[in-house]
């Protein structure tokens, strides 16, 4: 449908993939080019195939995914804008792709978001990543859920955040960000299979809030670099609670 202009595009199919998707870092999916009105999804969706609407021309309010698995580069265009893009509780994985040595996610990379709203309790990503799954992409604000029990590794990893606060409140953290709160919730630290934690590595932030009571790094060790590694932090204050 490369270069099609399509006023509503209903996706209903359960499970798919695309042909010959195997060893390629970005692909020209069946959309590529295609400038959609409206795209819909259907209720028995399982699984957004890799590339499966790469390159596609939209520009939509909202658009909500419950599916279980998004395939790498499932939703990559520069093209692709969305006011509100919502990450459904059912989704269990944001499933990769290894070229050489070098996994890359893609998922919505390039694309424009006004707000991501993060629902799944314990979607995790591994502990390898060279392209996460919101690279250069846009972003102006993200919210979690209350069920959020991981914010996954590389989940915003060279994403492109709008400057502003956030406080991050669920038990285990692994990703990058401007201005921020630890809420007393954070129980641990998530870290690479090479003893990297780096959640909040190489930013210049303004004020870090650091409430969580007794987070600890999930592997600790002599080798391991923390969450703020190379961080630039104007303002640094712990709270009283925490141990």
């Amino acid at each position: 449908f490369s270069e099609a202009t399509v006023g509503e595009l209903y996706f209903e199919v359960a499970n798919t993939t695309l042909d010959k998707v195997t060893d390629e870092a970005y692909c020209y999916g069946p959309f590529s080019g295609c400038n959609v009105g409206k795209l819909i999804l259907g209720e028995l969706v399982e699984t957004i195939p890799p590339f499966c609407f790469s390159g596609i021309v939209l520009n939509q309010s909202e658009l909500a995914l419950h599916v279980k698995d998004v395939g790498c580069g499932a939703f990559q265009s520069s093209k692709l804008e969305l006011g509100t893009l919502t990450i459904g509780e059912e989704v269990e994985n944001f499933s990769s792709m290894k070229v050489g040595v070098l996994y890359y996610f893609y998922q919505f990379s390039t694309a424009k978001i006004g707000t991501l709203n993060w629902l799944p309790a314990n979607l995790t990503t591994g502990d390898e990543c060279y392209r996460g799954a919101f690279y250069n992409t846009t972003i102006s604000n993200i919210v979690f859920g209350d069920k959020v029990q991981v914010v996954p590794n590389y989940l915003l990893f060279e994403a492109i955040m709008a400057a502003g606060d956030y406080e991050i409140n669920v038990p285990t953290i692994g990703i990058r960000f401007d201005s921020l709160t630890i809420g007393e919730n954070v129980t641990s630290f998530l870290t690479d299979k090479d003893g990297y934690s780096n959640a909040f590595s190489k930013n210049v932030i303004t004020k870090v809030y650091y409430n969580a009571v007794n987070a600890q790094m999930n592997q600790p060790y002599a080798g391991i670099f923390g969450p703020f590694d190379d961080a630039v932090i104007t303002d640094f204050h712990v709270g009283e609670q925490v141990e």
